[in-house]
This record gives structure tokens, C-alpha cells and sequence, in this order.
């Protein structure tokens, strides 16, 4: 397997940024894992595997009944450390066009969570630990911040500060090497509201759907 980055066409609208940071946060993460040796999922806009592969796994086969991630569950089933690598060189990013609406995007989003759940249980429990890491931050900075006296909370204050200032550096290197968008302020926001989308889509959204289809019928 060869997993390479698939971008989207950037546009000056908020949507847009979105969208390329959300692809680009995931993108880190499949190839951080990839790197360690330990592959889950690649993207179909920017994957290549062996023919030899996708026959010995009789293809699609076994996710016929999903609408989409079918690339994604090929990977996470046959990838490991001694058939995947990766490929980030300028050359081999492509692109495409994103969703136009943000309710379209959800809609995208919430269909790639659903194949996330036939994930190896050891990749949905390695997966689950940067969020779960995440929420326990912020929760943790909003209750010193409420509860220490005052002379106190400019210590929670600087190393809020000193996270935001590394997480900057970090991800915006690996932006630039990926030929993506650069995230400043927009960095804080979506690092902070696309774990609660996600959380949305996996409860609040499933089950509107759910309505939507019984009514349907």
C-alpha cells in the first residue's frame, strides 16, 4: 500500500478552511500511525495498492452494505509496517473539490464515521486516545480556571499559551510540507469545535437520520 495525501481545492470561505483542516488533521494521523507501523486507513482519492492485494481480499466484497469507505476498510484489514509506506512529496498531492455547504460536508463526514466503526478494535482504541486526550485538556483548563484564585490562573494561562505556540509550529511545518493552508487563529477554533462535529455526527446527527429514514418509510 502506498498512502498518499489527497487535498482539496482551497477557497476563501469558511467551509472551505474547514475542510482542509479537518483532511489535513486526519491526514497526520494516518500517516503518523502509518509511519510507527501501524497503518489503519488511506483516502481512494490518493491511495495505490497491488492488484494481487485487492483479489486475495476478493475486493469490496465484505462492504458492499456501506455507502462509502470501502478504501479505508481495504487498508485498515491487510495494511502493516512491511507492506505500506508513505508519500508526501509535492508531486503526488491531488486535489479536489470540496463540499459546498457545510451541511453537505456532515453529511460526508458522518458516512466516513460509519465505516470507522469496522476498524480493527486496537485502531478504533489507538484512534479514540488523541481526542479523549484533547477533551480532557480543555475540560481540565475551564475547571482550574474557574475554580484557582487569580494569582493562579495566569500559570493555567501560560501553558494554554505554551500548547497553542507548539501545536502552531507543529502543525503548520506539516502544513507547508504538505502544500497545505497555513491555521493561525482559525487553528484554536477548529481545534476546539471539530471534536464536538465529530460528536454530533456520531449521536445527535445518526439518530436524526435514523428519523429521517423511519419517516421516510
Amino acid at each position: 500500500f502506498v498512502l498518499g495525501y489527497g487535498a482539496y481545492f482551497k477557497e476563501k470561505t469558511f467551509i472551505s478552511k474547514l475542510i482542509s483542516y479537518d483532511t489535513f488533521f486526519i491526514a497526520l494521523q494516518y500517516f503518523g500511525f502509518a509511519y510507527r507501523g501501524k497503518p489503519y486507513m488511506g483516502v481512494g482519492r490518493n491511495l495505490a495498492y497491488r492488484k494481487e492485494t485487492f483479489y486475495r481480499l476478493k475486493g469490496f466484497a465484505g462492504t458492499l452494505h456501506i455507502a462509502s469507505g470501502d478504501d479505508d476498510l481495504l487498508v485498515n484489514e491487510a495494511a502493516n509496517k512491511d507492506n505500506t509506506r508513505i508519500e508526501t512529496s509535492l508531486e503526488s498531492i491531488t486535489l479536489s473539490v470540496p463540499k459546498p455547504s457545510f451541511f453537505d460536508w456532515i453529511s460526508q463526514k458522518q458516512r466516513h464515521l460509519r465505516a470507522s466503526k469496522l476498524y480493527t478494535k486496537e485502531s478504533k482504541l489507538l484512534l479514540g486516545l488523541e481526542p479523549a486526550s484533547r477533551g480532557l485538556f480543555y475540560l481540565t483548563f475551564v475547571a482550574l480556571a474557574c475554580l484557582l484564585p487569580l494569582h493562579l490562573i495566569y500559570y493555567v494561562l501560560g501553558l494554554f499559551v505554551v500548547r497553542y505556540l507548539v501545536q502552531l509550529v507543529v502543525v503548520n511545518v506539516s502544513a507547508k510540507s504538505l502544500k497545505e493552508r497555513k491555521f493561525f487563529l482559525s487553528l484554536l477554533l477548529f481545534d476546539v469545535f471539530l471534536p464536538l462535529i465529530t460528536l454530533y455526527c456520531m449521536t445527535i446527527g445518526k439518530m436524526l437520520n435514523k428519523e429521517q429514514k423511519n419517516a421516510w418509510k
